[in-house]
Order: structure tokens, then sequence, then C-alpha cells
């Protein structure tokens, strides 16, 4: 199934819509017709947050990744979760695009759109204004 779902997912025009997954489908998918990706909790840490928000988009369309979760997601007593990722949850301030690209050691994002395109905390410092 894994293997059909995948296939399918690499095809210019794919049949499938939409796919719920507990764990990655494997790294170096390259799948162009991925736009969205939905997160009901947060990785362990920055990286593979990175990693897998960055399926979405690769033909260069509009993207988005959603990020759901509560204290207990986010608690240190979570085994392996990082203090990044923590920290990147809590921020309620901060440009997201920005906060991601800075940990991996870059100190600007490409993004030159509407702000409230970029990020949610981009899209509510806009509104408040």
């Amino acid at each position: 199934m894994k293997s059909f779902i995948v296939s399918d997912l690499c095809k210019k025009k794919p049949t499938i819509r939409l796919v719920l997954a507990t764990v990655a489908l494997g790294m170096g998918l390259d799948a162009p017709s991925i736009s969205s990706v939905i997160h009901c909790r947060p990785p362990t840490s920055l990286e593979a947050y990175m990693q897998e928000i960055g399926r979405a988009g690769r033909r260069g369309q509009s993207s988005e990744a959603i990020l759901y979760y509560n204290n207990n997601d986010i608690s240190k007593a979570r085994k392996g979760i990082s203090d990044s990722i923590i920290q990147y949850c809590q921020d309620d301030v901060n440009c997201l695009r920005l906060l991601l690209v800075k940990h991996f050691g870059f100190s600007e994002t490409q993004y030159s759109g509407n702000p409230n395109g970029c990020c949610s905390n981009c899209k509510n410092v806009h509104l408040n204004k």
C-alpha cells in the first residue's frame, strides 16, 4: 500500500487527494503535487519539522504548513522533545518563517509577498495594525 501511495503522489496529477500518516512516507520523497502539510502534534525537533513541511510547494506553488498542538505536546516531559521546537511553538510574536531559517544559520527569508500569507504571527501583527 505504501509503495502505491508514494508512486501515485509522485505523479504530476495524482489520484490520491489526502494522506493521513503516523510516520513519514520516506526520506527524499519528491511529490510535487503536495501543497499542504498538517501536523496534529509537533515533531520532536525543528530539523524534523523542516524536513516534513519541506514536502509542500515543491513546484513553487503556494503551500501551507499547519501545526496543531496543546501544552502536553510541547511539554519538557515529552520524550525526545528539543527546546528549539518548544520555543518555536510558544513564540506568538516573531515571524515563524524567520525563526526557522535563523535556526539553520540564515539571517533572512526570501518571502516578499503579502504579510497575511507569511505565517500566523505575521498575519496577526498585520491585522492588529
